[in-house]
């Protein structure tokens, strides 16, 4: 069964279009083999699917020759309200340890392909990444693209990203990744497990600044209503 049937909003194939503008790539050489037209990724209530993002994806890889680096100057343009409901969940959230959970619960609405998963070990929190199902040529881009937009929501949401510890990155994609990481000022360890985001626990009931009870219980329900209807479509790998 192909796993990346489910639909999308188009608006990170449109980020993607633009970001390959500017380095002198036209759309029609991102867009090929989709099916898709500028028209369609521009217009703001756009869907596409998985499939067709990935090939977005694999079209600006190759036309960068998947130069390191790159995928982390994307996911800087990944902000919080780019991801529609699951970014006013985050920003609805009173304490930094309920947007963590938050954003692990409803990390199927974002626009990565990786799964999220949390854990708790003595003074760390460990946000983990699985990208071990997700075509092995886009590995290295995207998780450059996931890691720098989860940096780039918490240094938006919270103001500051001294809580992170390191970047762990497994150790098939650490000579490609760790570098690009370490440039920008990253502790980074490879591991024999899933990639992970670590962050000091201590910073957990610092509160978030955007924080609103009201908002957090309307978007929660929208944001866990969108989860399972995505999930009934198209089942995790």
């Amino acid at each position: 069964m192909n796993p990346w049937t489910s639909r999308r909003a188009a608006t990170s194939a449109a980020l993607m279009v633009a970001f390959g503008r500017e380095r002198g790539i036209d759309a029609a050489t991102l867009l090929a083999g989709t099916g898709l037209g500028e028209e369609q990724i521009t217009d703001p209530g756009g869907e596409i699917t998985d499939d067709q993002e990935l090939a977005v994806i694999a079209n600006l890889v190759a036309a960068l020759d998947d130069r390191p680096g790159e995928g982390f100057a994307l996911g800087l343009r990944y902000q919080a309200a780019v991801h529609g409901i699951f970014g006013y969940a985050l920003m609805s959230c009173a304490t930094v340890r309920d947007g963590i959970e938050v954003g692990t619960r409803f990390f199927d609405l974002t626009f990565a392909f990786s799964h999220a998963a949390l854990e708790y070990a003595g003074d760390e929190v460990r946000f983990c990444l699985d990208d071990r199902h997700v075509p092995a040529q886009l590995r290295g881009f995207l998780l450059e693209r996931d890691v720098s937009g989860i940096l780039a929501h918490w240094s938006a949401l919270w103001g500051q990203r001294s809580e992170v510890r390191r970047i762990e990155v497994a150790e098939s994609l650490g000579e490609r990744v760790a570098p690009v990481f370490r440039d920008r000022g990253l502790r980074v360890e490879t591991t024999a497990s899933t990639h992970a985001v670590v962050v000091d626990a201590r910073a957990l009931d610092r509160p978030m600044p955007t924080a609103s009870r009201r908002a957090a219980a309307g978007v929660r329900g929208s944001a866990a209503a969108q989860t399972e209807s995505r999930r009934a479509r198209c089942p995790r790998a």
